[in-house]
């Protein structure tokens, strides 16, 4: 009797332990796959209009990198899209540090891909279509788009 009931509180402990790694990793593949609904924040209007116009102006900088075809411009545009993204990524990180860890992910290796001796363009190509999805995702999350 002794033995039987320690092999059912071992059975026990062990489907406990497996059910909980699961789950775990059921939260963390979420997250990866796409970010959690942030916490509700108040954000006056002027602030949330100005996040607007900069989510658009670091659109606008990565589509024109992507058509950049010589180094002195992809290093140009490259810098245009880090100095767009300085603008708001403050807030950005307070207010939605799910996205904000997103968009980064794919951001900052595409900047430091415009600034190599010998850009890569189609792993500058592939960065920039990625990031242009994380980009829009964020926009439709902080509402509709500012005027362009």
């Amino acid at each position: 009797m002794l033995k039987t009931l320690s092999y059912l509180l071992i059975t026990a402990f062990v489907l406990f332990t497996v059910a909980a790694c699961d789950a775990g990793n059921d939260e963390q593949e979420e997250t990866r796959q796409q970010p959690a609904q942030e916490a509700s924040t108040k954000v006056d209007k002027s602030t949330s209009e100005d996040l607007k116009s900069g989510v658009e102006q670091v659109l606008s900088a990565v589509e024109d990198l992507k058509e950049a075809n010589d180094v002195k411009t992809v290093k140009k545009y490259g810098n245009a899209l880090r100095e767009s993204w300085d603008k708001i990524e403050k807030e950005v990180e307070e207010n939605y540090l799910n996205y904000y860890m997103n968009i980064e992910h794919t951001l900052y290796p595409l900047i430091d891909e415009t600034q190599n001796t010998k850009p890569n363009s189609e792993k500058i190509s592939k960065l920039s279509d990625v990031t242009v999805r994380k980009l829009e995702a964020f926009k439709e999350k902080i509402g509709p788009a500012a005027a362009s």
